[in-house]
Order: C-alpha cells, then sequence, then structure tokens
C-alpha cells in the first residue's frame, strides 16, 4: 500500500499482483474505509480479479467496506453481489480532488525524444 497515490493524498493505493504481473489497482480511503478507484486491466477482467481484490480488502477492513460512487455498471454489480453498500464522496473530498487535478503535471514526450509537459493551466 502506498498513501497518496492515484486521485487524492488521503487514499492508500494497492498495486496487485497475479503470477509477479500487476493486473490491476485498488484505492481506499482508510478514513471512511471505502474504495476510492479499483481498476483492472482489460486482459484480465472476467477472471475474478475484482472479486479477489474487493474480498481481500473487506477481510483486512476493520469496519464494513463500501464502494464510493459513483461506480460503474459492473462496479455496481459486484458491489451488490458482494453485499458491499455505496458511499457518495464528501464535499470535502470533492474539493480536495479537484485540486489534485488542477494541480497536475504528466511528463509527456515531445517529437524530438525530450520530454515536455502536459500541465492543466489556471
Amino acid at each position: 500500500m502506498v498513501p497518496g497515490l492515484a486521485v487524492a493524498g488521503f487514499l492508500w493505493t494497492a498495486i496487485v499482483k497475479v503470477g509477479g504481473q500487476p493486473p490491476g489497482f485498488v484505492s481506499i480511503d482508510g478514513k471512511r474505509y471505502s474504495i476510492e478507484v479499483i481498476y483492472v486491466t482489460p486482459e484480465h477482467r472476467g477472471h475474478g480479479v475484482a472479486t479477489m481484490i474487493l474480498v481481500g480488502v473487506a477481510r483486512a477492513c476493520p469496519q464494513q467496506l463500501a464502494l464510493k460512487a459513483p461506480l460503474s455498471p459492473g462496479g455496481e454489480a459486484l458491489g451488490a453481489r458482494l453485499g458491499l453498500p455505496s458511499v457518495e464522496s464528501t464535499p470535502e473530498e470533492i474539493r480536495e480532488m479537484q485540486e489534485t487535478i488542477q494541480h497536475a503535471e504528466i511528463p509527456w514526450p515531445t517529437s524530438a525524444g525530450r520530454r515536455g509537459s502536459c500541465r492543466r493551466s489556471s
């Protein structure tokens, strides 16, 4: 688990490995015991990876785990199948995510082979 990756500093992110390969990751809000983001690569979908991740996190969680809305249709179905409730982001979380995105700078290769950046202007 790594603090502050993915969308906001209040999240903990675990990169999952199956057979030495990283088929996905999960970002968890440890204060609210909720899954903020779960991602499985297209080639690993349909093999139970997301279920394995959610069941493992739920077992380690000291309280009822929830999924943070909005969810994809697949996420809603998986949450329902596992009996996980969904919760909405708080206004503070939304504000922090927006600030993080506004100040994000992503390295971007240029045609000359040098690295440029893709920066959102304020």
